[in-house]
């Protein structure tokens, strides 16, 4: 039957967030209806109050070209979405992203550098990829956009009552959460700075680094203004980018092939920018190219040995920490670290002994080890010895090699522990330990780095309070307190992005669910609990609610949800064929229905 015919009654399906998630979730369930015979017409709500929809907060087209991504061109292997034929509807195939960005394997790999681009240039893609659906559904009247926040969904009936911020009340069979980043409670210290601030005229505290114009239109952003940024990290670099390129200050290229930069001052900067975080550590960046990189690549039989140890722990659940996880990779580890040859530190290691260390370092953060960069070196000792691990320039500690073999292995990772019957606590200590490497492995390209020191350089940025430093407000704004030197910031800028833990999330959507005991995390220090096809685990385990969550705040249950590639994979697929299957379970029960009358 046609889609359009309005005599029959629709199955409602909202989608709550029309972010790279959403559009993913949006493909997925249009695909799956495609191939399915089911007579039943679906009636799709989509609900996000942003302009671009498909690019969502992180990748919004209207922030600055000094956000940048943190993956490369090469990296970014998003697929291409096949055409889709919709019951007399067709939707266009449309490209993948490499092929958006006419990214050349040939000409674009070897030693040409990575290309790295503004975070925008991505949400243009998944605007564009999301329009050309949009479209086709304008003409039709069972899909609608809804620009509003969604505030509260409650279960009632069989059916879901959802409220936005404008005040209307719509109805759905099913919703499925796609939301990403959400608010997260204040940690103690920012609600103490907060009520300074509120306090005080002359000083500015801004809680969270985007959007970048809340910086850049500071009422105490000045020549003369000392900047204090607290966290260390890649919104960290971003606030950096705009505090002195949006100034009018430019870098210029000494070497192309390490990156390497000076920084040309325009005389519009802030006086000072002070960094600091908890450790002080700073990033290791991307490896400059391919070739690079390809040595910390394993094999295809090393990933299928690694994945196949994980699976059959994971599903067993016959585990009581995370040492399997460990025990898997030293292996691929010690065989990388080897085959650098003269390239990596120099040490007369066997492979047990060299084995020890890599477990003892990833099963503990303290541990120290000559083959590991010291965390007690000066930061920017450490940013100069990574630059030039990731540039070929210098020997590659085994700190630097573990981190990178990690990230290779990670969407192995992802997918075979994901969905496992292990304890919820060893899952906290995967998800512990992943985060915790993500300062490689999520690390920025090489030139955000040489930016830094390039800025370091030109007296800039000044890494003295980098590590720890105390804190302290004083009537001409924050003092910090380090190795006996002192400084003083008027604005401050709060660049920690918070992870999703459930229970500290306080956006009203995820607050109201959890008010109603219809979510629950899988740890108190992770997020919402989830079946496979992604709908939420009541507490109630014999009732079965259509209310489904991918991506961010289903971390635990699932294991890697902040990489953009985990957007467009199986996961919006598992969730879409559930929906139809539901779908065809209750055609069938009105075939019964309507026979048994």
């Amino acid at each position: 039957m046609n889609l359009t015919d309005s005599n029959q009654k629709r199955y409602s399906l909202a989608i709550i967030g029309g972010g790279p998630r959403g559009l993913s979730a949006l493909e997925s369930i249009l695909d799956q209806y495609s191939k399915n015979d089911t007579s039943i017409p679906l009636n799709i709500l989509l609900f996000e109050s942003r302009t671009y929809l498909g690019a969502g907060f992180v990748y919004d087209l209207e922030q600055p070209d000094t956000n940048w991504l943190n993956i490369s061109n090469r990296g970014l292997t998003i697929p291409s979405r096949n055409e889709i034929h919709l019951r007399g509807l067709t939707i266009p195939a449309f490209k993948s992203y490499q092929d958006w960005a006419s990214y050349d394997k040939k000409s674009d790999a070897g030693k040409t550098p990575d290309k790295f681009v503004p975070r925008s240039t991505l949400g243009k893609y998944l605007n564009e990829r999301y329009d050309t659906i949009a479209k086709v559904l304008k003409q039709c009247d069972w899909f609608h956009v809804i620009g509003e926040s969604v505030k509260q969904v409650d279960w009632e009936q069989d059916a879901f009552n959802i409220g936005t911020d404008g005040g209307a009340i719509y109805h759905s069979n099913e919703v499925v959460l796609t939301i990403g980043h959400q608010p997260t409670e204040h940690s103690e210290q920012i609600l103490k700075w907060s009520e300074f601030d509120d306090q005080n005229d002359s000083v500015h505290l801004i809680t969270q680094p985007y959007p970048i114009s809340s910086i850049l239109s500071s009422k105490v952003l000045q020549q003369d203004t000392n900047v204090a940024i607290r966290g260390f990290g890649l919104a960290m670099i971003d606030v950096m980018r705009a505090l002195t390129i949006k100034m009018g200050g430019r870098f210029e290229t000494l070497d192309e092939s390490t990156q390497q930069l000076r920084y040309i001052k325009s005389g519009n900067e802030p006086k000072l920018m002070v960094p600091f975080s908890l450790d002080g550590l700073p990033m290791a960046p991307k490896l400059v190219n391919l070739d690079i990189d390809k040595r910390f690549m394993p094999t295809k039989a090393e990933k299928e040995d690694f994945e196949n140890h994980l699976e059959a722990i994971a599903q067993s659940g016959a585990t009581k920490d995370i040492t399997f996880v460990v025990n898997a990779i030293v292996p691929i580890i010690i065989r990388l670290y080897n085959d650098l040859g003269s390239r990596a530190y120099n040490h007369n290691l066997d492979d047990d002994t060299l084995g020890n260390v890599i477990s003892s370092w990833l099963l503990d953060e303290e541990f120290e080890h000559d083959l590991i960069v010291p965390k007690g070196q000066p930061a920017e000792n450490t940013l100069r010895a990574f630059v030039g691990m990731a540039t070929d320039e210098s020997s590659v500690s085994l700190d630097f090699c573990i981190g990178h073999v990690w990230r290779h292995s990670q969407p192995t990772m992802y997918k075979a522990l994901s969905f496992s019957k292990l304890p919820d606590e060893v899952i906290s200590e995967i998800v512990q330990l992943d985060e915790r490497l993500k300062r490689y492995s999520y690390g920025p390209p090489v030139a955000s780095l040489q930016q830094l020191i390039a800025l370091l350089e030109a007296g800039l940025i000044s890494l003295d309070y980098v590590n720890n430093p105390n804190v302290v407000t004083t009537s001409k704004g924050w003092r910090l307190e380090k190795n006996e030197k002192s400084i003083q910031a008027k604005l401050m800028i709060n660049s920690v992005l918070d992870a999703p833990k459930l229970l500290k999330i306080n956006s009203p959507v995820v607050r109201h669910l959890l008010s109603q005991s219809i979510v629950h995390p899988v740890h108190s220090e992770l997020g919402i609990e989830t079946y496979k096809d992604g709908r939420v685990v009541v507490e109630d385990h014999n009732e079965v609610v259509p209310l489904a969550v991918l991506g961010r705040i289903a971390k635990g249950t699932l294991i890697g949800v902040d990489a953009i590639l985990e957007c467009f994979n199986e996961r919006s697929e598992l969730w879409a064929k559930g929906v139809l299957k539901r779908l065809s379970s209750q055609q069938s029960k009105e075939k019964n229905s309507m026979l048994s009358s």
